[in-house]
């Protein structure tokens, strides 16, 4: 969809309205911010902030600050639309010659204006502007030797901020924008001019204002908070480039310590964590290491501070104790937090790079029998039993490896590669006594589920395991006995492996059960179904392609009046060029 088009894609009742209210000169502060990124402020039943990304004109992004969009676009998008193709097309239709006109019109009025005349219009207009008067003090800020820089330059961001933020909420998101990057420009300026001081007095200012926004404001568009991040950034460059003297770095540490405590909670959701990541190597540049430490426990004392932010704070804890060398006290942090699955797993790494195997095994059975307790840790038990049989095998602990080789051979529906290893840990003799005494005990379950499923019900009874037990140990008769009373899906499962005993049986098996469920196939879904058993069997069983292309041509031939089926059987033939 692109910016010429998108009336061919959107609703016709979006595309009315969005026209009519371009029409009606309701789309203001239209502003290419950046190259493709596109402002706007549309009149509603309130004033909305509409962003949108173009790539060569091609809609790539879009939000609007309303509550009614339909599949992603609205009417105030629509008519932001129609307003940047108007804009377009103006600047396409422009001559450079009208340009140079105009530049040389004002060029012509400057030289016939007097300097009393000037600067009586510069006085009459800042009393009238304040933008303009902030901007114009901002401008020659350097040349008024009678001011107080940092009070200065908060006053100036005030005053160019307060106009488009009211009651809490800002009124005009493009402008605002607008005066963020006239803001970073004189910045980066400073800082181009190695003026580090009065960069970093500036991007401050601008922060603390800028952020005091975004935690006051229940709506802001993608561009603002992206702005916040740029001023956030240049402080970080000044905190960590090697340019930046130590006296201003010195400075530059306390304000970051108080941003850290005061908004640690909002820092992972609009910054990446980014402040208190260089409030460390900071710390650690300037020796000042004790500073940044009580700051971090001034964080973790909040109640408020919970779950994945807690966990940061504490992490970054251990990250400066352990550069200080001081691992007593980080084996205390992590004992204060051992009941996380995070700082237990990050203990026992520490014991198992230290080769101390026998603690790190007493503290990953004590964490799994904790964590058996809870609901949802499955996988984490998992993760900390394939630790505990790596230490095994470290030791060399045959027990235990055959012990969770077998656990992890007969997860789920069985494991093939930890059944191998499972069985390599005997010898001939032995293995033969094992696996005997398992396949009885899995026989026995698998007839006793047998029996307790034909009681109410004839459906087939299914043991992956003892499958799993057969398939391993070239038990093909017990195997198949078990799997041709089973469903498509358990039949299709074995086929690779009992297909060079029973080819025959099991693709006419196979065959005649397909085509017995698209009878009863009514939906797009039972049909993909099919195909699905169709693509295995090819996959499969390649070299019985001529019957399975029989089984295809039979299936479009009932079923020539399912339009859906024939096409999604076609889609096989073409597929698999039969």
């Amino acid at each position: 969809m692109t910016i010429q088009n998108f009336d061919k894609f959107v609703d016709k009742t979006l595309v009315k309205q969005g026209k009519e209210t371009f029409e009606k000169g309701k789309v203001s502060s239209l502003e290419e911010l950046e190259d493709g990124l596109w402002v706007a402020s549309v009149e509603g039943a309130t004033t909305y902030e509409v962003e949108i990304l173009l790539y060569k004109n091609t809609i790539r992004e879009t939000s609007c600050s309303c509550e009614h969009k339909k599949k992603g676009v609205c009417s105030h998008m629509v008519a932001a639309f129609f307003a940047i193709e108007a804009k377009k097309q103006q600047e396409a239709t422009k001559g450079k010659q009208g340009v140079k006109g105009k530049k040389d019109n004002l060029k012509t009025l400057l030289e016939k204006i007097s300097r009393t005349e000037l600067e009586e219009f510069i006085k009459i207009y800042i009393t009238k502007n304040k933008v303009f008067k902030s901007d114009f003090e901002l401008y020659f800020i350097d040349k008024n030797e009678n001011n107080d820089f940092e009070k200065k330059i908060a006053e100036i961001i005030e005053q160019s901020i307060k106009p488009r933020y009211r009651g809490g909420e800002p009124q005009n998101l493009p402008d605002l924008n607008k005066e963020i990057k006239k803001h970073l420009k004189t910045i980066n300026t400073y800082i181009g001019n190695s003026n580090y001081r009065d960069a970093f007095i500036f991007a401050k200012c601008l922060f603390v204002k800028l952020h005091e926004i975004i935690v006051k404001s229940s709506y802001l568009i993608n561009t603002f908070i992206n702005n916040t991040n740029k001023v956030l950034d240049i402080i970080i460059f000044l905190a960590e480039d090697e340019r930046v003297p130590l006296s201003l770095k010195e400075v530059l540490f306390p304000f970051i310590l108080e941003q850290i405590v005061k908004n640690a909670e909002l820092y992972e959701d609009y910054y990446d964590n980014k402040l208190p990541q260089t409030g460390r190597k900071l710390s650690i540049t300037l020796q000042k290491e004790e500073d940044y430490l009580q700051a971090i426990d001034k964080v973790l004392d909040k109640n408020k501070i919970l779950g994945s932010i807690r966990r940061f704070y504490t992490i970054e804890k251990i990250k400066l104790l352990s550069q200080l060398g001081k691992q007593k006290e980080v084996d205390k942090v992590i004992g204060k937090n051992i009941a996380h699955p995070f700082f237990r797993r990050m203990k026992v790494d520490m014991l198992i790079e230290r080769k101390d195997y026998k603690a790190a095994k007493t503290c990953l059975k004590e964490g799994i029998t904790e964590l058996k307790q809870r609901f949802g840790t499955e996988n984490i038990v998992r993760e900390w039993e394939e630790l505990l049989l790596q230490i095994a095998k470290e030791e060399g602990d045959f027990d235990t490896m055959q012990e969770y080789y077998k656990k992890f051979a007969f997860y789920g529906d069985g494991d093939s590669q930890y059944y191998d290893h499972w069985r390599s840990t005997y010898t001939a003799e032995e293995w033969e006594k094992v696996i005997g005494e398992e396949i009885k005990k899995q026989e026995t379950y698998y007839k006793e589920q047998k029996k307790r499923l034909s009681a109410y019900r004839n459906v087939a009874a299914i043991s992956p395991i003892l499958f799993l037990i057969y398939q391993k140990e070239d038990m093909h008769e017990a195997l198949w006995e078990k799997v041709k009373s089973t469903d498509i899906p358990t039949t299709l499962h074995y086929l690779n492996y009992l297909k060079k005993y029973y080819a025959i049986e099991i693709m006419d098996k196979l065959c005649k059960e397909v085509i017995d469920f698209a009878e009863n196939a009514n939906y797009r879904i039972e049909y993909e179904r099919i195909a699905s058993y169709i693509r295995k069997m090819l996959d499969d069983a390649s070299e019985e392609k001529e019957k399975i292309i029989k089984l295809v041509e039979k299936l479009k031939q009932r079923n020539k009046k399912r339009y859906s089926f024939v096409q999604i059987l076609n889609e096989i033939i073409i597929e698999y060029k039969i």
